[in-house]
């Protein structure tokens, strides 16, 4: 009876939806780390930090996953609404035009869209398995 009620919450939306979060962690790290060591210097790689940027995208890809499974419609207005606050939020630290802040704002915008993609990738799966 306990199977029961197991499988009735975990549904393939909701198993999309961890997987999109925790495995596009795993994904975005890597990518990021893939473009700090093609790009940046050491320097420059030893002083972002990883927290934040982990957590935001946690965050980011929740909410993205859960509106491509639950509230479809409302994805692209969505999308273009946290691209244009990324653009702008990182317009404003780029007071300075070196190259090192240059860098981290590409690679940043870099990493969101592909978490964005990442995001709707498993949210499309889980709509279409579902």
């Amino acid at each position: 009876m306990c199977e029961h009620y197991l499988r009735a919450i975990f549904t393939i939306p909701v198993w999309a939806l961890g997987f999109s979060i925790f495995l596009g962690a795993i994904v975005t790290y890597l990518w990021a780390n893939c473009l700090y060591s093609c790009f940046a210097s050491k320097d420059e790689e030893e002083r972002r930090d990883r927290r934040i940027a982990a957590i935001n995208g946690m965050v980011i890809r929740s909410f993205i996953t859960s509106l491509v499974i639950w509230l479809p419609q409302a994805v692209g207005p969505t999308v273009a609404a946290l691209l244009a606050a990324h653009a702008l939020i990182a317009w404003a630290g780029l007071d300075n035009k070196e190259k090192p802040s240059r860098i981290r704002y590409t690679i940043s915008m870099l990493n969101h869209i592909v978490s964005i993609f990442w995001a709707i990738a498993w949210g499309l799966w889980a709509t279409s398995a579902a």
